[in-house]
């Protein structure tokens, strides 16, 4: 309705604003306004071409909104975002959820529930932003190949009012590393990957439908593999519930080719990957990072903020420097 609400720099990851304040009665507008400056050296493009044609290795550019935009209600008080990291070791599962909004004896409820059964729940009266351990009655892994998934259910409580939900879901799974090995669950997986660059005939980065993606995953596993190297995109959410869902292994990439390694387009670039990293760290299916790819020395001063920004954000998967 002709008012600033706000903007954000990166082609990848999701972004909101709150327009509450903006809105009136009847009829109303919005605008997104896409800057696009692929030639600037400042914007990461992965495979998209500098020009309108395919050229060698470079695929035809995707410009403006490739991925779903759409308006959410939520309360006064809600759940704004949730880290979940497994630990099958001690049967449990650790939650972080960060709550926004202003609320008076506000209480959070985690509950885990196994082939529809309660198996694990805990309550946080604490900070806005407190750690809840799900200590689980029942212990099945998440593996490749064998994807056994937790739902899981957050509830808001101010008092005794419930005033927001959200439903999700886990894996129990956990990866390290043993000289040349990587472990999962503390065994050892060969990876068969697949590398899958994301471009689609019609609508190049963005999927026809979501049972395209599942498709896609499911053509894989029939050829033989077990994975795939997500190279120079970062994929859409509902790939990676696909891969969550099947049981295949992932390793979540940035488009970092066109950067020229400008130190003015690194905030940019930090701040992307540190969104990236934040939305995507619950998927069981992510086995690691690899935020580079083929880049020489001009990269290493970046390179290394960016490995010390993946670790701190996600200490539990191997990243590529």
């Amino acid at each position: 309705n002709g008012q600033f609400a706000g903007s954000h720099v990166g082609e990848n990851v999701d972004f909101k604003f709150e327009i509450s304040k903006f809105l009136k009665d009847g009829a109303n507008e919005v605008v997104v306004k896409v800057l696009d400056d692929l030639w600037s050296g400042l914007q990461p493009g992965g495979k998209q071409s500098g020009s309108d044609q395919s050229a060698g290795c470079f695929y035809t550019r995707t410009t403006g909104i490739w991925q779903p935009v759409w308006l959410e209600a939520v309360g006064s008080s809600f759940v704004e975002t949730l880290s979940v990291v497994p630990d099958p070791d001690n049967a449990r599962v650790l939650i972080q959820a960060k709550l926004n909004g202003p609320g008076k004896d506000l209480r959070l409820v985690a509950e885990a529930f196994a082939d529809g059964k309660l198996t694990g729940s805990d309550t946080s009266k604490g900070p806005w932003q407190d750690t809840l351990v799900l200590n689980l009655k029942k212990k099945t892994l998440w593996e490749p190949g064998a994807p056994f998934l937790y739902d899981l259910k957050l509830t808001l409580y101010s008092g005794q009012e419930k005033v927001d939900e959200l439903k999700s879901y886990f894996g129990l799974r956990k990866i390290a590393i043993d000289g040349r090995k990587i472990l999962i669950n503390g065994k050892p997986v060969f990876q068969r990957l697949i590398l899958d660059q994301g471009f689609y005939p019609n609508g190049l980065w963005t999927a026809p439908s979501d049972a395209a993606l599942k498709n896609d995953i499911e053509m894989s596993m029939a050829c033989g593999y077990n994975g795939a190297r997500l190279h120079q995109k970062v994929f859409e959410p509902r790939f990676l519930y696909w891969a969550d869902k099947l049981g295949y292994m992932v390793w979540g990439e940035f488009p970092d080719w066109g950067f020229e390694f400008k130190p003015e387009g690194y905030s940019a670039y930090v701040n992307e990957w540190t969104e990236v990293l934040l939305r995507d760290r619950n998927h069981p299916a992510i086995v690691g990072w690899c935020p580079f790819n083929e880049e020489d020395k001009r990269a290493r001063e970046l390179s290394q903020m960016i490995w010390n920004v993946t670790k701190a954000v996600d200490p539990t998967r191997p990243a590529l420097e």
